[in-house]
């Protein structure tokens, strides 16, 4: 095992163990003088106590910092190899209200989609936040065709007529269904210009109230992030200023 594993990138530990193996070098050291001067020593004055009183200090320190050295390299390698192998740790599951709160407030995913998302991966959230990732780029992308079905790109023939709807349902939320209709300049009897932007889903019609809304909160969640690639930053006829939520 590297000591680099070992340590954990932690200088911290990585300094405690090496003053302990200074130390543990100093009394093996110790012991090693002790018993290479043992001759001279008993030819001394010393008495024979005081010989194995010394020696008897120097051998237990080194065993007592050898066995420390030791269960401190074990628990150190212990720890590494257990978040090597380990899988990460998942941060405990949350309610349905906090996960259908998350999805849809502050990932902007529909309803319906945030309960079948639940259902699958209940309360863990660290699966929530995958999962909603996925969601979120297939989501856009599906957007971002409706929006070149509805012809509201740049350079596109409703792109004008897209730029003041937006801005009204930004303002508004829902706008009455003849409102809707005005911005089409050109409609004729058939009204088929404005039937054409409905059927690319970008707005949805109401019948019971007569009105017009974004289809969803993912486009008006699009809307947002995208409002440069929409034209919406340059609109000279609208004095509003968008910002995501």
């Amino acid at each position: 095992m590297s000591i680099f594993v070992v340590f954990d990138y932690c200088p911290i530990k990585f300094l405690i163990t090496f003053s302990l193996f200074l130390e543990l070098h100093f009394w093996f050291r110790l012991d090693y003088r002790f018993l290479k001067n043992l001759p001279n020593i008993v030819d001394s004055t010393i008495s024979q106590d005081q010989i194995m009183f010394r020696a008897s200090i120097c051998t237990e320190a080194s065993k007592t910092l050898l066995y420390l050295f030791l269960i401190v390299i074990l628990i150190l390698a212990r720890g590494a190899w257990s978040r090597a192998i380990a899988p990460p740790m998942e941060i405990s599951d949350i309610s349905e209200e906090e996960s259908m709160n998350y999805l849809i407030e502050k990932r902007k995913i529909d309803k319906e989609t945030a309960k079948e998302l639940y259902q699958l991966v209940s309360g863990r959230i660290l699966e929530l936040k995958t999962v909603a990732n996925v969601i979120k780029k297939q989501k856009l992308i599906e957007i971002e065709q409706k929006f070149s079905s509805a012809k509201f790109l740049k350079r596109q023939k409703y792109h004008e007529i897209g730029k003041r709807a937006i801005n009204a349902l930004l303002d508004s939320k829902e706008i009455n269904i003849n409102i809707f209709i005005d911005f089409f300049e050109n409609n004729d009897e058939e009204c088929e210009e404005y039937q054409e932007v409905l059927g690319a889903n970008v707005f949805a019609y109401h019948l019971s109230s007569n009105t017009v809304t974004f289809q969803s909160r993912s486009v008006e969640f699009y809307i947002r992030e995208n409002s440069n690639l929409l034209g919406l930053g340059d609109n000279s006829n609208s004095n509003r200023t968008l910002t995501s939520e």
